[in-house]
């Protein structure tokens, strides 16, 4: 089996919950320590590594952790990817909820600043980057970050109801999260062609997930009457 595939193989049982072994609650907290040496050398390095040539040996020695003990935390690379993933998402949902300016004077404006601020954290992150909207991201990492968008679709309308009258529709927060999805294909398709976001494609993206919402939503909302 070629070297890649020994690194990048999907964990038994390829389910989510599966990717990290044992409950934290009954970690030592030497084990906590080494754990969290693990991520972090993980996130370091894959700053100038690429995803596919990352092994948690490799992961291993730049921590200056057993490799031993690195097995007995993650099945492989792709378990430890999974629990990064799981931190940037809190990182990016972070973000996100930030207070909005004052001047915001549309649900256009909000939604792009929303874009902004999430392409920002992507692109001063090259580990997020890679494992988010990253070529060699595999199939469960994605699964994951499908999650956090419907958690950031739940944030997009927080953020526009806080200003505007939004109208009452089925499920509204899925039709953020939809528009998000949009956006993320032009952030994926930047990665493939320039291995970071572009200016241009994160434009696209917020223009492609804008037009998607101008077909639910009316091109001006009430504002909602803020009280002091």
């Amino acid at each position: 089996m070629p070297k890649n595939e020994l690194r990048n193989k999907r964990p038994r049982g390829g389910k989510v919950a599966q990717l990290t072994r044992g409950p934290k609650s009954r970690m030592s907290a030497p084990g906590l320590a080494r754990r969290q040496l693990l991520l972090n050398s993980a996130r370091k390095m894959l700053r100038t590594t690429r995803l596919a040539d990352l092994s948690l040996g490799d992961v291993a020695r730049r921590a200056k952790v057993p490799k031993g003990s690195a097995y007995f935390f993650y099945e492989d690379i792709n378990a430890l990817c999974a629990s990064l993933v799981g931190l940037m998402d809190e990182e990016l949902q972070a973000v996100l909820r930030e207070p909005l300016p004052p001047t915001m004077n549309s649900w256009q404006e909000i939604f792009t600043l929303l874009i902004e601020r999430g392409c920002n954290f992507l692109e001063n992150d090259p580990a997020a980057s890679q494992l988010i909207v990253g070529m060699d991201a595999t199939p469960s990492l994605k699964l994951i970050d499908r999650a956090n968008d419907v958690v950031l679709g739940r944030i997009v309308d927080e953020q526009l109801a806080s200003k505007f009258e939004l109208p009452p529709m089925l499920d509204r927060p899925k039709l953020f999260f939809r528009a998000l999805e949009l956006a993320d294909v032009m952030l994926c398709l930047s990665m493939i062609e320039h291995g970071r976001i572009t200016k241009e494609y994160a434009d696209e993206g917020c223009r492609a997930g804008l037009a998607y919402l101008g077909t639910y939503l009316p091109q001006k909302l009430p504002r909602k009457n803020e009280t002091l």
